[in-house]
């Protein structure tokens, strides 16, 4: 089994991972071909750690800039030898592409040959010697364990950037959690929105065998764990695990559960743009006593995210709603003396209570839910 190494940057370039007067250009020698079976001992099997390091240095990692702990000297004669020490493959690589295909082309139980002394020549003009496979296994772990260290630094830093939209894959199925919000501030506890209702939320970057992990705690404000033991809230069920992360940049995180489920959380800055409470701002009124005009259909988007029925069956027929505005919850209820949502109204009070009917239009239900949301003025400059 190959060890996956995925060295997700988070936009750093690393110019040295051994110490700071090593310059990391290892030179692998060429040797003539050998006919013979060789001593597979002396071989770099392909279900080793040292094989996936080498693999995972010169993969494509897909982010902008590149791993620089390793600097490969091309061309050299990289060899395949099956279980019984025959070689099977001799390719000239003269890239990093060409030696991660060559890599990954190995197979299981097979194993590949490097010629040892490697040499690097240091600034100073000295020289610095790998003479074995375990002095190579030491050293990129040296310089992997710097690098989990600057990417876990990182990615937490952006993480803390604006907010992050729960977002689905194009062939998911419909998500109850989808265009839900967290927000990780740069200190103390988090927040994570969904459907109108604040969790605390925690977020913990780190690496379990050299797969980047994102850990979720959720918690409901003031409750404690006996009253969540007797009934698990589904919303912390659904999130609180170790998640592996798939990839990570400065606009998306891809995370996965061992389950399977995954997640792509998209980055987003501007507040127009997702939804958290049922609380809709608007800015006071020049020369007002906090007043403001509040347009109503301007908050319908984030009221149908955040209290529309989430529909379970993907095969069955879409359900239509009907949004109605009134100011008492009774009138909701009867559903009389709607508010029209087009004319702007100003607010009675600071804040003001205002409740949304929204009903379902098959007229074999009469099925409908009363939403209270809140219009709240604030200063602006």
């Amino acid at each position: 089994m190959k060890l996956p190494i995925s060295l997700l940057l988070c936009f750093l370039l690393f110019t040295s991972c051994f110490d700071d007067d090593r310059d990391d250009n290892l030179d692998l020698a060429q040797e003539e071909e050998q006919v013979d079976p060789v001593d597979t001992a002396n071989l770099i099997a392909e279900e080793s750690e040292l094989f996936g390091y080498l693999e995972s240095l010169t993969d494509e990692l897909g982010i902008a800039d590149e791993v620089v702990c390793i600097i490969f000297v091309y061309p050299f004669t990289a060899k395949e030898y099956d279980e019984d020490g025959l070689e099977t493959r001799s390719v000239v690589v003269s890239n990093d592409n060409e030696f991660n295909d060559f890599l990954t082309q190995v197979k299981e139980e097979h194993y590949i040959n490097l010629s040892f002394p490697i040499v690097a020549e240091l600034e100073d003009g000295t020289t610095f010697e790998v003479n074995n496979k375990e002095d190579l296994q030491a050293s990129i772990e040296e310089c992997i364990g710097i690098i989990h260290e600057q990417i876990v630094t990182e990615c937490n830093g952006i993480a803390k950037e604006c907010v992050w939209v729960v977002t689905l894959l194009e062939d998911s199925l419909p998500d109850f959690y989808d265009q839900s919000v967290f927000e990780i501030p740069e200190i103390g506890i988090g927040s994570y929105f969904h459907r109108g209702i604040l969790y605390e939320n925690s977020w913990i970057f780190y690496f379990i065998e050299g797969k980047l992990h994102l850990n979720v705690f959720l918690e409901i404000p003031g409750e404690d764990d006996e009253e969540e033991e007797e009934d698990p809230n589904p919303v912390l069920t659904n999130w609180n695990f170790d998640w592996e992360v798939d990839f990570i940049n400065a606009t998306n995180i891809q995370i996965r559960r061992d389950d399977g489920l995954v997640y792509l959380l998209q980055k987003e800055c501007e507040e127009e743009n997702y939804c958290t409470e049922f609380i809709f701002t608007e800015c006071e009124t020049a020369g007002s006593n906090e007043e403001a005009e509040f347009l109503l259909n301007d908050y319908l988007s984030c009221i149908q995210i955040m209290a529309e029925p989430f529909q379970e069956d993907p095969d069955a027929e879409p359900v239509e709603y009907v949004y109605t505005f009134h100011f008492t919850d009774s009138d909701a209820a009867i559903n009389e003396n709607a508010i029209d949502p087009d004319v702007a109204i100003v607010n009675l009070g600071n804040p003001m209570s205002l409740w949304v009917r929204i009903e379902d239009t098959d007229p074999e239900t009469d099925d409908f839910i009363v939403q209270e949301i809140s219009l709240l003025v604030e200063e602006c400059e």
